[in-house]
């Protein structure tokens, strides 16, 4: 997080105060420091190093990390009030010279940035981020973000001392449902927390409201306050009882006195009923739910939302399964989880898509309405070919396999129904190769052959000749295809070959099998 600069009157203050007794300190990592003469900021912790800046006698930084030793000094990675942040040389190996002093931290914690003095201590489960927005004063805030209950923000000093100050100060915002717990507290020189204090106890209402900055004070001094006056402090921490995202803005010891303590008065909860709408859904469709909260006293309205099966969020929303169920909605009071309400979402599938009849052509001059080209391996099947029995295109079928084929299958949503239909007809050529055999047969849904029937069967003699057409009519009854729906035609060839295809319709009842 950066360093502001309108801590720099304070800062300076405190070096000039405590210039000679600085000597008495151990400078280590969050200390604050003062440049005794004009010192270096280099790239790296050695004296060849890139010179990045150089701070004026007097000058203000943190100390971040350290320390290393190189070239007869003691190094400290340092950053400054002006925003340059790089290695500096605290004093010689043999302390005859000593370049950094250190500096009393400051009172203000956060504003803007973190104090003087101050630094960011990493806590398991917690991310920290300086942000610009929301802010409570100025442009900053301390945005943190909780993973599991009591995880927190520490932001940590070595010796800030509380005498002559009578209370803490601070903004808090929370991001999470109504309710939030948060605890505050002082940490001593050794890291433990002196006495925590519930934030609901310092906010007119008693509950922290989602959404909403909140200016807290709270006494330094009393058991059942932050205990801590007259004390050397090592912290300021805000520990949250529950995963959950909150800001923290405007922290600082401060000399004001008075709290704005709020006593809760008795209240609890007598029921919770619970409503969705609508309350019977497709599959993958949302129901918005409510709950109705009763209770006495100043009782928290607020609730938990749970379902047994898809999805629910903080506000209600039910987003329902892929499957047909029926789900179970569940709100349980935030203030008393022993009261809580139900009702069920039905969720159905939703209906089949309409299915739309294909045209009895299946190909002429182009695919028929309702129908559209499949593809096979080792097979390419060119739709305009100018080898055609009738009008201008043909199907031109090549196949560099055995059993290469031609699909034309009925597109998305579509079917035929061969009710009133007796035959399909096909007129075929079969180019310069008299084929041993070539096969039709009707799809099924799964795109997959219902019975295949050699078309040699139903030309004269049983020879295709070679670059003559045929048009040949096979009987629905043969292909298995009576009053029944139809997903596809496909032409099966036993050998490698160029072969041609043109006029394929089925025909209605009465017509015969045979070659025309």
């Amino acid at each position: 997080m950066k360093l502001n600069t309108k801590h720099w009157m304070i800062g300076m203050l405190f070096a000039f105060l405590s210039f000679f007794s600085s000597l008495a300190y151990s400078l280590t990592v969050c200390d604050a420091v003062s440049a005794g003469y004009n010192i270096n900021v280099r790239s790296d912790h050695t004296t060849s190093a890139t010179l990045l800046a150089t701070m004026g006698s007097g000058s203000i930084g943190s100390i971040q990390t350290g320390p290393a030793t190189a070239d007869g000094y003691i190094w400290w990675y340092v950053t400054w009030l002006s925003g340059q942040s790089g290695w500096s040389a605290e004093k010689t190996t043999s302390g005859s010279e000593v370049y950094l002093n250190f500096v009393p931290p400051s009172p203000l914690v956060y504003t803007d940035s973190i104090g003087i003095g101050w630094c960011l201590n990493p806590w398991p489960n917690t991310s920290v981020t300086a942000l610009s927005a929301p802010s409570r004063v100025g442009s900053y805030s301390v945005k943190t973000v909780t993973t599991a209950p009591w995880a927190r923000l520490y932001l940590k000093t070595n010796a800030e001392s509380t005498v002559g100050f009578n209370s803490l100060r601070f903004s808090v915002r929370s991001e999470s449902s109504s309710g939030q717990i948060l605890y505050v507290g002082l940490y001593n020189t050794s890291g433990s927390v002196i006495h925590y204090v519930n934030v609901w106890d310092y906010v007119s209402g008693g509950t922290l409201a989602p959404n909403t900055w909140y200016d807290v004070r709270i006494p330094i001094a009393g058991a059942t306050e932050l205990n801590a006056a007259n004390q050397t402090i090592g912290g300021f921490v805000v520990e949250s009882g529950q995963a959950a995202t909150f800001y923290v803005d405007d922290v600082a010891l401060d000399t004001a006195s008075g709290t704005t303590k709020w006593v809760p008065p008795t209240s609890t909860i007598t029921g919770v009923s619970v409503s969705c709408s609508p309350s019977s859904i497709q599959t993958n469709q949302t129901s918005q739910c409510s709950a109705n909260v009763s209770g006495t006293g100043n009782y928290n309205s607020e609730v938990n939302w749970t379902a047994n099966t898809g999805a629910m969020n903080a506000s209600g929303l039910f987003a329902a399964p892929t499957s047909a169920t029926t789900a179970l909605i569940t709100a349980t009071s935030v203030q008393d989880n022993t009261k809580s309400g139900s009702t069920n979402v039905t969720v159905t599938a939703p209906p089949p898509p309409t299915i739309s009849q294909a045209g009895a052509m299946v190909y002429s001059e182009t695919v028929g309405f309702g129908w559209f080209s499949g593809g096979w391996a080792n097979t390419t099947n060119n739709f305009v070919s100018p080898n055609s029995y009738r009008g201008i295109n043909g199907i031109e079928m090549k196949t560099t396999s055995q059993w290469g084929r031609t699909q034309i299958l009925a597109s998305p949503n579509f079917i035929f129904n061969t009710t009133n239909f007796g035959s399909l007809s096909i007129a075929l050529n079969i180019g310069g190769y008299e084929l041993e055999d070539l096969y039709v047969s009707l799809l099924n849904a799964n795109g997959t052959a219902i019975h295949y029937e050699n078309i040699k069967n139903y030309v004269v003699n049983g020879t295709l000749h070679s670059y003559l057409w045929n048009q040949v009519r096979v009987p629905l009854s043969v292909l298995n295809g009576v009053n029944s729906n139809v997903y596809g035609v496909e032409i099966q060839s036993t050998n490698p070959a160029t072969l041609y295809f043109d006029e394929m319709q089925f025909e209605p009842t009465g017509t015969n099998g045979g070659c025309q």
